[in-house]
């Protein structure tokens, strides 16, 4: 894995040698795991990108982001048939440096505007992450009960097993406005599982981007 991400930005920096833009790109959107119990939150990103163009329509592109995700989950049990919901909604928030990768089409449209569809694969690092969580019983106030770390097992940590390093599969597509301008939006469907403690724990990311290019 470190040795696939080291490779992919020497690749990169080799490149931007020539024919590279360079630019500062933030974020927002959803994000969730593939289990289908468990509710989306808000994601966002802020970083740095790079575009290489190959030709005159294929580029590579790829960004160092720091990224926020995770996803909300009730326990829920089942017992002699009968399905039990907790009253605690535990929230967690992820925060990885992700270097997203992906190779396009430039489809140009006008001397000011283009679309690009594009495919990759996203290498994510797990900075931090905490689990929160909340009372949700309609009688009592919601209030925050805990707040623990999930990377690196702590005593009060309700789940363990979550993993630092993630990969996922990109799709999406830029929309180049003028020279200095990019509206991109992308969805990436995690191929490894973010914690050991949940079924189908793939993420499952969209977001839309705002780039500035020099």
């Amino acid at each position: 894995m470190k040795k696939t991400v080291f490779s992919l930005l020497a690749l990169l920096a080799s490149l931007s040698a020539s024919a590279a833009d360079w630019g500062v790109t933030a974020g927002a959107g959803v994000a969730s795991i593939a289990n289908e119990e468990c509710e989306s939150t808000v994601a966002y990103n802020v970083g740095a990108k790079v575009n290489i163009d190959l030709n005159e329509n294929l580029f590579l592109e790829g960004s160092a982001l720091f990224q926020h995700q995770g996803f909300s989950y009730r326990w829920r049990e089942s017992i002699l048939g009968l399905s039990f919901t907790s009253n605690k909604t535990y929230d967690f928030d992820l925060f990885y440096l992700n270097l997203p990768v992906n190779v396009g089409w430039n489809f140009k449209i006008s001397d000011n505007f283009s679309i690009a569809p594009k495919l990759g694969l996203t290498f994510g690092f797990g900075l931090s992450g905490d689990e929160s969580d909340y009372d949700c019983d309609p009688f009592v106030d919601r209030e925050e009960i805990s707040r623990v770390e999930v990377f690196g097992y702590t005593s009060g940590s309700a789940l363990k097993n979550f993993n630092r390093l993630d990969v996922g599969f990109n799709m999406g597509a830029n929309f180049n406005i003028a020279k200095h301008f990019q509206i991109g939006a992308q969805y990436t469907f995690g191929m490894s599982d973010v914690s050991d403690d949940f079924e189908d724990s793939n993420d499952r990311i969209f977001t839309a981007n705002f780039t500035y290019f020099f």
